[in-house]
């Protein structure tokens, strides 16, 4: 069978297109998840599209990003339909780079036959693969997709130099090349490791020596040397500024390097056996290299990068791939000890190269004599059936907080921030279970009301025990023990009993004695106040709240209520109104501001 005519190069094309909406459909409608909350719905900046400032200083080293998220809220506001399907379509564009750019690698490379079912297969594999769906289907997660996006299609029209022969045309390609990578460099720092690629690619395409190539680098490249010194040291500045936590960071380099060398090769057998896979997973420091593991996987390691060097022309596919994969890690798993030692995102540029590795490998498959072709391609299909059907169900655990977080306490038991998650998607989920109720009520259907109720009553319950849970494992995290309050508090409302109401009174004041200044505390606990009816109460510890944050819109909004509808104070509640318009204002909380400005014409012309 070949592959030249039109047609079926068409189909090899679109098929993995098709496999890779196919698998994630049915994270369109999945909520916004864990950081999303602070990315998109609580932040401000995006909030205004054409407030081009405001973006793209929110984040120095990713205003495109932003900008895309600001795009989104422009278009649907908070409803994360719009925010899944631009993920999802930067996912089939980043498809179709993955099979151009195979069989441009496998024509070039090796020896052209079959270069685009190779191209099929590598770019079916990227579409499908499971791996994939952190970074495609966690909407904050979008950075590495976007920075995918560019630093493959700066990298694809770099290819292109190599076979024009038309200078200007050439300067035209290599200035687009830059142009992508400056706009990827605004998206995710991943995409400094592309001038490393394309110096790798100089070497196997142009069969350059050490002198040739150092050569290279600081002539035709030297625009990448200064760019990528710039950004590595930014990068490493900003880091050692916000990435501590306590002052300290949370490894040493020595033990990161430990660490992240059992991390590759965790990588590796998830893009092998895809099986327990979280996003959260707590990977343990390594302290020591005294460790028979650690030591496998250093060697490991330096097998595989010693074997890609050694077989630049022998096995310039599996030499490229492999080297593909270590080198866009670097960001990731290398000296710089982020927070968390191991998510999957990042490997979401790196496993092109492996597939170009596995796509090669693939054809002693096909072509063994071994095995009649129909059983050789029954266990590809079957493998890619596997795939997909774990892409599907991963993207199925997505499309709930609790199933993802229940998912994750299973898998990270000792984690406290997985237990508190968890208990948060319970807390929130109770929020909209008595809201439904009470729609449910109003509506006659004594009995649907009664369910939202009961699943209330039941969240709540188990929420308090997974509070608890991550404030054992976490004592010095004050928020845990403060959202246990918040919880029976909740319960009180519907239970009137006593004892959640001592409990929640409790656990907040447990928080004032732990941190006497921590307005949460304060808030919510004028809040049981206000509930309960000690209405001075509640209005001495809002005053105490806006003594240590006189923007706090919680304690002004439940002041402004008590004013006009408890105590009648007009002119106190115009006051408070008025600060928390100005507030409301610079969040850009136009609705809000909206209500306010009526409440506030009301009480004038009263």
């Amino acid at each position: 069978m070949t592959f030249s005519n039109k047609n079926k190069v068409i189909y090899l094309i679109a098929i993995p297109i098709i496999m890779g909406f196919i698998v994630y459909a049915n994270s369109l409608n999945a909520p916004f998840q864990y950081d999303d909350h602070d990315t998109i719905m609580q932040n401000k900046d995006i909030r205004v599209i054409s407030d081009i400032k405001s973006i793209f200083t929110h984040s120095l080293f990713r205003p495109i990003l932003f900008f895309t998220f600001a795009l989104n809220y422009h278009i649907s506001g908070i409803n994360p339909f719009s925010y899944h399907l631009f993920n999802i379509i930067l996912h089939l564009i980043n498809i179709l780079l993955v099979f151009l750019i195979s069989h441009t690698l496998f024509k070039t490379l090796s020896t052209g036959e079959d270069s685009h079912l190779h191209a099929f297969i590598t770019s079916l594999l990227f579409a499908v693969h499971p791996i994939g769906t952190e970074a495609v289907t966690y909407i904050s997660s979008r950075s590495s997709v976007l920075a995918t996006f560019f630093f493959l299609s700066a990298f694809y029209i770099y290819l292109h130099t190599y076979h024009t022969a038309h200078k200007l045309k050439r300067i035209f390609l290599y200035s687009t090349t830059i142009l992508l990578f400056f706009l990827g460099a605004g998206s995710k720092e991943i995409i400094l490791t592309l001038p490393i690629i394309i110096i790798i690619t100089d070497i196997f395409l142009l069969k350059l020596n050490l002198k040739e190539t150092l050569k290279r680098i600081f002539t035709t490249h030297i625009s990448f040397v200064i760019i990528i010194i710039i950004g590595i040291v930014l990068r490493i500045y900003f880091f050692l500024s916000y990435e501590k936590v306590g002052g300290t960071l949370p490894r040493s380099i020595y033990e990161n390097l430990l660490t992240q060398s059992e991390v590759i090769i965790k990588y590796i057998r998830l893009l092998i056996l895809p099986f327990g896979q979280n996003l959260i997973h707590n990977y343990p420091t390594v302290r020591s290299i005294l460790n028979l593991y650690t030591i496998l996987c250093i060697f490991t390691i330096f097998i595989l990068i010693r074997y890609a060097v050694k077989n630049i022309y022998n096995k310039p596919v599996i030499s490229f791939g492999i080297l593909w994969f270590f080198i866009t890690l670097l960001p990731s798993s290398s000296f710089i000890p982020f927070q968390e030692a191991m998510t999957e995102k990042h490997l979401y540029l790196p496993m092109f190269g492996f597939f170009l590795v596995v796509s090669y490998l693939t054809q002693f498959i096909i072509k063994t004599e071994r095995l009649p072709k129909i059983y050789s391609k029954s266990i590809i299909a079957l493998i890619f059936l596997v795939l997909s059907s774990l892409t599907i169900y991963r993207n199925y655990l997505w499309g709930d907080s609790i199933r993802l977080w229940e998912d994750i306490v299973k898998k990270s038991p000792d984690s406290w921030a997985t237990h508190y998650a968890y208990a948060d998607a319970l807390r929130k989920q109770a929020e909209n279970d008595i809201i439904n109720s009470f729609k449910s009520y109003q509506l006659k259907d004594i009995g649907i009301s009664q369910e939202y109720m009961n699943r209330y009553t039941r969240n709540l319950i188990k929420a308090i025990k997974h509070y608890i849970e991550s404030a054992l494992l976490r004592p010095a995290y004050t928020d845990a023990i403060l959202n246990t309050g918040i919880c029976f508090g909740m319960l009180f409302q519907i239970t009137k009993s006593e004892k959640d109401l001592l409990e929640s009174e409790r656990f907040f004041k447990i928080v004032r004695e732990l941190e006497p200044n921590n307005t949460k505390a304060l808030n919510n606990l004028a809040n049981l106040y206000l509930l309960t009816g000690k209405y001075d109460a509640a209005i001495s510890l809002y005053n105490d709240v806006l003594k240590l944050d006189e923007k706090n819109v919680n304690a002004l909004s439940n002041l402004a209520q008590i004013y006009l509808n408890i105590t009648k104070d007009f002119t106190k509640a115009k006051d408070v109104l008025s600060k928390l318009l100005d507030i409301y204002k610079y969040y850009r909380e136009f609705d809000k501001v909206k209500e306010i400005e009526e409440t506030l014409y009301k009480i004038e012309h009263n």
